[in-house]
């Protein structure tokens, strides 16, 4: 159905623009002085280096600019409380359109559930609400995004209520129970908890059974098949996961990361639940994941990104972002995903490959011996932006403080010098850092869950009272 109409949230307290415009008129000097107290709160933060503090302040126009506020109104439905609207986030603002893709949110999230709660809570309904009877979390809410290479019909690019499985299942589930656990540690809301446990559930048991018939293997792999259950044409190992044209097969050292990340906080959550069994449930698939990815997957020193040990099929290239799952449990509060030791070890290896290749980041892939890996992705020298944060943190929860800033800071720079600082483009080449694609990606506010990593602090104690979070927001709200 569609195309829907939908009515902004604030057309419920101003009535018309000029009633805006007014707004604005009278409070002009309380807006300004809250605006300059909160940024001055970063500013004077003097252990972070000044080009984060700028970069941080700079990086939350994405914010207003991609940001949708749906009143409680058809099509949106009852589910939606009427006080808190319906809020999204749209990705792919100027390529291709979608409001709330869910991988993309895991990226976005941070700076929406430190200073936006509500909205955040308002988000994680929608998803709620719209999850599919198998226990598959919803892809994306709605738009133009994924509509040829997802196999689905595509939507106007600010529709809401049209949500889609889309084709990145392996990681869409894990995508969700991370933005909840978030959400979660960042309240400590029992109420919501209980609100969405039985989701989580019932969305964690369609994501472990995604791969059938590899034993403990199927924990830590990509879906039956190597190719998305909900494609309708089959294209084997490349939209399996928010790395998308990829090709991944059988157990994956990404996907697997993830997988056991998410798991460790389902398992917290069951406890707290009092679901004993399910709690057990996900020990048990922690260690079958665990002891498939460091008895199969270990190469000696990296992981390697898939082996599917029926078909021989096997990458031996170096992937740099194969232990995201460690910055997400360790984000969370919770232990890490990998073996430290060789935790450690493989980030020597990507630090003397991948980050070695460009002067911007880190390639998606490299060679053993140092060079770039042709016709593979998205090309042998780029790189996400925000895969490039979130690597940087994964250093820094390791100990390697300063070269995971270090990191940070050439991707920034990389943005500051070819323009993109006020356009956040989605990929960079590894050779100019010139953008590659995309405008305007929410994705790139990953950058806030940076200053928590620096400090060694989790979610939760990245927001308790006297931290910078709080510090900011106590700022915002002085008149």
């Amino acid at each position: 159905e569609g195309p829907h109409t939908f009515m902004h949230k604030y057309a419920e307290r101003f009535k018309s623009a000029l009633e805006v415009a007014q707004f604005l008129s009278r409070d002009h000097d309380s807006l300004l002085r809250r605006v300059l107290g909160w940024q001055d709160v970063i500013f004077g933060e003097r252990q972070l280096p000044v080009w984060l503090r700028e970069a941080l302040i700079n990086i939350l126009y994405l914010f207003p600019v991609n940001s949708l506020w749906a009143a409680m109104q058809p099509p949106i439905g009852p589910w939606c409380d009427p006080k808190d609207g319906l809020f999204g986030m749209i990705d792919g603002l100027v390529e291709d359109p979608g409001v709330e893709p869910l991988p993309d949110t895991f990226y976005a999230n941070a700076p929406i559930v430190y200073f936006f709660p509500d909205l955040a809570l308002s988000t994680l309904r929608g998803y709620k609400a719209y999850q599919f009877t198998n226990g598959q979390a919803p892809w994306v809410f709605g738009g133009i995004i994924g509509g040829a290479k997802g196999g689905y019909e595509p939507t106007a690019g600010t529709e809401m209520a049209s949500p889609s499985p889309g084709y990145q299942s392996t990681t869409t589930g894990p995508s969700y129970v991370d933005i909840v656990d978030r959400y979660w540690q960042r309240t400590g809301n029992e109420d919501f908890l209980k609100e969405f446990y039985p989701s989580v559930k019932s969305n964690t048991i369609f994501t472990m059974s995604l791969r059938h018939g590899d034993g403990e293997g199927n924990v830590i792999s990509v879906p039956d098949g190597n190719q998305d259950p909900n494609r309708s044409t089959p294209h084997p190992g490349i939209l399996l996961e928010w790395f998308e044209w990829i090709q991944w097969y059988g157990m994956a050292s990404h996907v697997g990361g993830i997988h056991l990340a998410t798991l460790q906080m389902v398992e917290r959550m069951a406890e707290k639940f009092g679901d004993q069994a399910f709690a057990q449930q996900c020990k048990d698939w922690i260690a079958q994941g665990t002891h498939a990815m460091e008895t199969q997957l270990w190469s000696g020193s990296y992981y390697l990104p898939y082996y599917e040990v029926k078909t021989g099929k096997k990458s031996e290239d170096i992937f740099a972002y194969q232990l995201d799952g460690d910055w997400m449990a360790k984000f969370h509060g919770l232990g890490p995903v990998f073996r430290a030791d060789r935790a450690k070890t493989a980030l020597d290896t990507i630090a003397k490959t991948c980050a070695r290749l460009t002067p911007y980041g880190a390639t998606n892939f490299a060679h053993a011996d140092g060079t770039y890996v042709e016709d593979i992705g998205y090309g042998p020298n780029t790189f996400f932006v925000p895969e490039v944060y979130m690597l940087a943190m994964t250093y820094m929860y390791a100990g390697e403080r300063e070269f995971g800033l270090e990191l940070a800071r050439r991707c920034v720079r990389a943005l500051i010098d070819n323009g993109g600082e006020w356009n956040q483009p989605n990929m960079l080449r590894g050779d100019t850092g010139v953008e590659l694609f995309g405008s305007h990606y929410d994705q790139n506010m990953m950058l806030w869950a940076l200053p928590a990593a620096l400090e060694g602090k989790d979610i939760a104690a990245a927001c308790a009272p006297g931290s910078l979070v709080d510090r900011v927001i106590q700022a915002a709200k002085k008149a």
